[in-house]
């Protein structure tokens, strides 16, 4: 294991920040294909590229719980660069959780097996209207310092990318106390309580975009918005409730930092691939049930795409990894614009020798 220490307020640790700024900033292949330009070859990464499939990450885990992980900077760099001991990925993510800024909001999260729960859910206007506001900065947030730290030990040349939920899903994890099958106590509120749903909604812009911007502030050179819970919505429901405050989460984020690539995914996107399109984000990250091909033709030429290979493919033999994987390449790279990833993240039992595959393929990939 790396050791990481705190030192990053020294001059060395500045000088190499500075040095890994301009090597990322020159033509960068993730960040161009993000802004739609034209590039060689696709660039890789996948999502949770850090995680349970790798042995150096369950070891981690027996000795501390998985909010340990996020909110200690030593560790969560530390984790967000065990791939890189695998395979060169062409840009790191940092490692954190969509519920993160939550905790900063005074929301009492307890993370099991099953996934995390929320104590207390907000069911009433009262509770909403309680829900503290949430302020982030890069000198006391801990996902800043863990971004400074994964920068010194990466190569100068990898671009990092922040993260966090949509308003929508954070909602849902709010009212809903947890993830769900059906969504019944956010949908009651969304039809029968709009206001209170609006004001949630205000509450949590304000805080993602805040913690969005610590985290550009720190270091890195794009960011991505998961909605994981919007493809439980009809297209009427995702346009009159998700897709507004996402847009003002997006407007207020490239406010502040114009120029940074925001990509967005949805999880059950293709019934909203039209409206999705209009969210702001430079880049659309689909899951592996949209045709890409298809969502080409519906979204405008100046949005780049991402996905949204099978992340259980990686579970089967590497022939037909290999064979999807390459179709998956001749249908989308030779058009441009595009990034290679998985539609949803590496699921636990993967193997190791899967992804180390997969990212080699497309690294290898050349035009015909």
């Amino acid at each position: 294991m790396a050791t990481f220490d705190n030192s990053d307020s020294s001059l060395k640790s500045a000088t190499h920040l500075a040095a890994s700024e301009e090597s990322v900033d020159q033509g960068n292949l993730f960040l161009r294909a993000c802004r739609g330009e034209g590039v060689e070859r696709p660039p890789i990464w996948l999502m949770r590229q850090a995680g349970r499939y790798q042995p150096e990450y369950r070891e981690l885990r027996k000795k501390h719980s998985f909010l340990e992980l996020c909110q200690t900077p030593e560790l969560a760099a530390q984790v967000s660069l065990i791939p890189f001991r695998y395979f060169p990925a062409d840009a790191a993510i940092i490692f954190s959780d969509l519920l993160v800024p939550l905790l900063a909001m005074g929301v009492e999260i307890e993370y099991r097996d099953g996934g995390p729960e929320i104590h207390s859910p907000l069911r009433s206007p009262d509770g909403i209207r309680k829900l503290s506001s949430a302020t982030f900065s890069t000198d006391q947030t801990p996902i800043a310092s863990a971004i400074r730290q994964l920068r010194l030990h990466l190569p100068p040349e990898t671009p990092i990318i922040g993260f966090a939920g949509a308003p929508y899903t954070l909602a849902s994890y709010l009212v809903e106390g947890g993830g769900s099958s059906h969504f019944s106590h956010i949908k009651e509120m969304i039809y029968s309580h709009p206001m209170p749903y609006t004001l949630l909604c205000q509450k949590l812009v304000a805080a993602i975009a805040d913690f969005l911007s610590v985290q550009i502030e720190a270091g890195t050179h794009a960011v991505q918005i998961f909605d994981t819970w919007a493809g439980h919505l009809s297209p009427e429901d995702y346009r009159n409730h998700a897709l507004p405050p996402l847009q003002r989460l997006i407007e207020r984020v490239k406010g502040r930092h114009p120029s940074v690539p925001v990509i967005y995914y949805v999880n059950g996107i293709a019934h909203l691939i039209a409206d999705a399109a209009q969210s702001g984000a430079d880049v659309l990250s689909c899951d592996w049930r949209a045709n890409l091909e298809e969502v080409r033709k519906r979204i405008p030429r100046t949005i780049a795409l991402q996905g949204n290979l099978d992340p259980a493919l990686l579970l089967g033999s590497l022939e037909n990894l290999a064979s999807r994987a390459q179709a998956l390449l001749n249908q989308m790279a030779p058009g441009g614009r595009y990034i290679f990833n998985l539609g949803h993240g590496i699921l636990p039992s993967t193997p190791v020798e899967s992804a180390q595959f997969l990212v080699k393929l497309v690294r290898d990939w050349q035009r015909g």
